[in-house]
């Protein structure tokens, strides 16, 4: 098995008045499969606390995608869209978060 890396995006940012900085990247894993990760650094210099967070696209077909998250802050998220029809997509996603009750949605967005 070969895997083959191609880094779409780096960057490196101070944000809040210059108190965070932030370090995200975006690369595809492999792109016969369309499957891409993510991930976001930050640390506060005035707090002293480092936040990430962690994601990942696989396209499924070309008109399927599904998503998921992992956060710092004990956060799970994961998002499955079919675009049924041109600009028409149908959406379920879902969230557990470990302090409170965990989230569920669907949503169908029709273009005419």
């Amino acid at each position: 098995m070969q895997f083959s890396f191609d880094v779409k995006f780096v960057s490196l940012d101070r944000t809040d008045k210059a108190d965070t900085i932030k370090y995200s990247y975006i690369h595809t894993l492999n792109q016969d499969t369309k499957f891409s990760l993510a991930a976001e650094m930050a640390y506060s210099l005035s707090k002293k606390e480092s936040k990430y967070t962690l994601g990942a696209l696989c396209v499924l077909d070309p008109l399927t995608i599904m998503k998921g998250r992992l956060s710092h802050d004990g956060k799970y998220a994961a998002l499955l869209q079919h675009e049924w029809r041109p600009k028409s997509l149908v959406t379920i996603s879902g969230e557990v978060d470990t302090d409170k009750k965990t989230k569920v949605g669907v949503s169908i967005t029709m273009k005419p």
